[in-house]
């Protein structure tokens, strides 16, 4: 504890600086020690050591590029010497190509069938189409056949045929009976035409090439040897 100076605490009695004890009393004499200087603040701590520099990274070296190598001119040959003119020389003659004789047969045929067959069908369109030169009355044109009565037929060919052609009746595009001679049937007449005039039994009876007639329209044609038509007539049938 350190001495201090003053008065005594106990009696009173002054005390010299730096005396212990009290001179009267004996009290002990405590002085108090100066305050100590507060001790001086810490230094910072030294600032952060700086972060290494970053590494800097630089570019691959670039390959060299290669060089093309320079073009090497052809050694230039020299001209051929020209040739002294010797003429135009004549085209070779082209080949004869070889003729196959089949396939001129062939064609021969092939020729003559489209022949025929123009002419069949001429012939068959000059007998189916066109005016028919004659004539062919029927009375009455329609049949009932319920109540049949007389049918009268009158047949008229033209001038142009013989008395020696032969001629065959059809019934719907079908043959009706066997071919004739004109001069058999029919009459000439005066200006030359054929005449033939009937009152056929059958048709008075109803009745065809085939039986008794169905209901509806049928066509009676006389046609040459040919085929022609010379005179046709169309009638109904009613049941």
């Amino acid at each position: 504890m350190a001495m201090g100076s003053g008065y005594c605490p106990r009696c009173g009695n002054a005390v010299s600086p730096g005396q212990p004890f009290c001179a009267k009393c004996g009290q002990a004499i405590v002085v108090s020690q100066p305050h100590a200087a507060p001790p001086a603040p810490a230094a910072p701590p030294p600032p952060p050591a700086a972060p290494p520099p970053a590494p800097v990274w630089s570019a691959p070296p670039q390959a060299a590029e290669p060089q093309a190598p320079e073009p090497q001119q052809a050694p230039q040959q020299p001209f051929p010497q020209q040739q002294p003119w010797q003429g135009y020389a004549a085209p070779a003659a082209p080949a004869r190509a070889r003729v196959n004789p089949a396939l001129i047969v062939a064609g021969a045929v092939v020729i003559v069938a489209l022949i025929v067959a123009v002419g069949f069908v001429a012939m068959n369109s000059s007998s189916s189409s066109g005016p028919v030169p004659g004539s062919y009355a029927l009375d009455p044109t329609s049949l009932n056949c319920a109540s049949p009565g007389p049918v009268t037929v009158k047949v008229t060919l033209p001038a142009t045929v013989q008395g020696s052609d032969m001629v065959t009746s059809r019934f719907d595009g079908s043959d009706w009976g066997q071919a004739v001679k004109v001069s058999d049937f029919f009459t000439v007449q005066s200006d030359g035409t054929w005449l033939h005039e009937d009152t056929p039994s059958n048709l008075s009876a109803c009745q065809g090439p085939s039986g008794t007639l169905t209901k509806g329209t049928h066509k009676l044609q006389v046609v040459d040897s040919q085929g022609k038509v010379l005179a046709e007539v169309s009638f109904t049938v009613t049941p």
